[in-house]
């Protein structure tokens, strides 16, 4: 039976058994009146008349409850009837997926282990064994760190290559040159993705498979050899070794040696083909290896540390690829000639403009022989010295910025006898203002750096002169400006202000308080701006600012408050300042007859250097009523009068 008869019959029964029902109920509810009565007075039926008669009750009861089941029953069915629906769909989209891609097979060609630096094939071939020809079709390769494309840049980790169709039966290969550039010992996981669609369908599908290859060695080493510690100025020598493992040849093979700025290079066995620190080695055959031996010193402090770093690359493809590289250490040995710098008696003094700069410069002979024709210089380097207030024994050169002392000016410097120390001294001015004129004008260093050296050599110390350097550096502190002014006629700011002027007791009077900010050299953060309302002066509530953050009130301590997250440096000095105006009402009491009636008490400003870390701060004198910024009062038109 179709599904609409079904449906059909089902509502002609329901219709039945409804119109029954309500027919027995009309004839039952039909009876006479008295009809009742004589039932009353007939004796009690026996169990078999009772079912006799009440079987059109029961009747109606299972009428009903078969209605309700049959109900039931209706919508049971339409819920099967949709499930039944969804599970065919998924269960078709399943099989359309698993169908289509069903004889599609996609493979990558790859050695399962290689070496750094040693290039190799990756080949992915798709295979279209399905029963329909696929169209659009592309693979992405992923490549993992540390491997590229040879040709392609270095960061370069996607590869796609658009494949078109691909017919029956089809096949298609795509070749990839690859090299890995680090990660010894461990795995590359190589992923590629293809996507297409059959020719019967519209939808995409995509089909991803991975390709571990393990990584070995570098095809190429290199070793570095060099002293652990070395005496400042003392000549040492680097020995690099390379090797070529693999089992090809390397072309055209580049060394590059990047130097601290204090090296000096002298010599090497093989000669730089650019500067001091290129070298072209060539070609590298499978098995040979070679050797470069590179002599040079370095001067620094003592204990301190510096990095060579030494790289091979080779070029492919167009491109040049460093496929090994090497960091050597070196610290500086306590100098035989020891010297160090002091300014104020500190090695961590904060200076500010104005400052007098007292330098001491100590030295000592820390060898087993006596130093003859000791010279000792000391170099200022900073836009902030005043080389017109320098104050020393030794020779000062305001061209060069150096100031020297030898034999001349220090007898004892013509002879060091061994464990002998002696100082130096200069005293310079640092100028009285920031050279601030652009926005990047900031952060402003003092650097004293001093050499001490003399021909004389100790026995066992491979260098040409015995050698002490030193360095400091002094950072010149910021500086935050507060301007606090006070206006009775001040139009200009947008707020009126009201009452009598001069001023008169017991009557209100409004003035407008201006707060300007100025920062200089340092980006300064944290900055809070704090004053006290006087008595008899009361804020009105009205206040404005060209920054976000405006001054707030706190009534019970009678306190303005101006919190600034940051102040970026120059700012006031190059652009505006950082302004805010609040307004406040004065009512003057009998006392200040005759007299300046006090409004806000000094206004004090403190923030944090971020350049030294250190505390800045800053105030203006308290306000009144002579209100010396409104040039529309006269002198002495601020007097409270009765």
């Amino acid at each position: 039976m179709a599904l609409e008869e079904l449906e059909k019959e089902l509502y002609r029964r329901d219709f039945d058994i409804s119109e029954k029902r309500r027919a027995k109920r009309s004839s039952t509810s039909g009876r006479p009146a008295g009809h009742a009565g004589e039932q009353a007075s007939k004796p009690p039926e026996t169990w078999g008349e009772k079912s006799e008669n009440e079987r059109g009750v029961i009747e109606g009861a299972f009428e009903e409850a078969f209605e309700k089941t049959t109900s039931v029953g209706r919508r049971l069915f339409f819920v099967i009837i949709g499930v039944s629906v969804l599970v065919i769909a998924v269960s078709g989209f399943y099989l359309y997926q698993v169908f289509s891609a069903r004889g599609i097979a996609v493979a990558i060609e790859a050695p399962d282990q290689t070496f750094i630096g040693s290039p190799f094939m990756l080949s992915v071939v798709t295979k279209n064994d399905s029963r329909s020809v696929l169209s659009e079709a592309s693979i992405t390769l992923n490549l993992p760190p540390g491997t590229v494309i040879v040709g392609e840049a270095s960061d370069k980790t996607v590869e796609i290559k658009e494949l078109g169709s691909i017919g029956l039966g089809g096949i298609n290969r795509q070749d990839f040159e690859v090299i890995v550039l680090d990660g010894e010992n461990t795995i590359k996981n190589f992923e590629v993705a293809l996507v297409y669609k059959p020719s019967t369908l519209t939808t995409p599908f995509e089909k991803k498979i991975v390709k571990n290859v393990a990584v070995g060695k570098p095809a190429l080493t290199l070793e570095v050899f060099a002293p652990n510690r070395v005496f400042s100025g003392e000549n040492f020598e680097l020995s690099l070794n390379y090797a070529n493992n693999a089992d090809f040849d390397f072309e055209n093979l580049n060394l590059k040696i990047e130097y601290p700025p204090s090296f000096t290079f002298k010599s090497a066995t093989l000669n730089p083909d650019a500067g001091n620190n290129f070298w072209n080695l060539g070609d590298l055959k499978s098995g040979s290896e070679g050797i470069l031996v590179i002599d040079g010193n370095i001067v620094g402090p003592d204990q301190s540390f510096f990095d060579l770093r030494s790289t091979i690359s080779v070029s492919l493809a167009g491109k040049r690829y460093d496929i090994v590289g090497r960091n050597t250490s070196l610290s500086i040995s306590p100098s035989p000639l020891a010297l160090s710098i002091f300014v104020n008696d500190s090695v961590d003094y904060i200076a500010k403009p104005g400052d007098f700069l007292n330098y001491m410069i100590t030295y000592q002979n820390n060898t087993g022989t006596g130093l003859r024709d000791v010279i000792l210089t000391l170099r200022l380097v900073g836009e902030m010295f005043d080389f017109t207030n320098v104050n020393t024994d030794g020779f000062v050169s305001s061209l060069n910025r150096v100031v020297s002392w030898n034999a001349a000016n220090v007898p004892e410097l013509r002879l060091l006898p061994a464990g002998a120390r002696g100082n130096v001294n200069v005293s310079i001015k640092a100028t009285s203002a920031y050279p601030i004129s652009r926005l990047n004008d900031k952060d402003f260093i003092l650097s004293a750096s001093a050499q001490i050296e003399s021909p004389t050599v100790p026995a066992l110390v491979g260098a040409e002169r015995t050698i002490g350097v030193a360095a400091l550096e002094t950072k010149v502190g910021g500086r935050i400006d507060i301007n606090a002014k006070a206006f009775f006629r001040d139009a200009a700011s947008g707020i009126l202000n009201s009452g009598p002027w001069p001023p008169m007791v017991d009557a209100p009077t409004q003035y407008t308080v201006h707060w300007e900010l100025k920062n200089f050299s340092t980006d300064v953060s944290s900055v809070e701006v704090r004053a006290f309302l006087l008595g008899g002066i009361r804020w009105t509530g009205k206040v404005q600012s060209n920054i976000e953050n405006i001054p707030e009130y706190n009534e019970r301590t009678q306190e303005i408050i101006w919190k600034i997250p940051r102040i970026q440096a120059t700012r006031g000095i190059i652009g505006e300042p950082i302004k805010s105006i609040f307004q406040i009402e004065a009512t003057p009491s009998v006392g200040f007859i005759g007299r300046y009636l006090p409004l806000v008490s000094e206004t004090r400003v403190r923030g944090i250097d971020e350049f030294t870390g250190l505390e800045i701060t800053n105030l203006d004198f308290g306000l009144s009523t002579v209100l010396t910024d409104d040039m529309t009062v006269g002198a002495g038109q601020g007097a409270v009068r009765q």
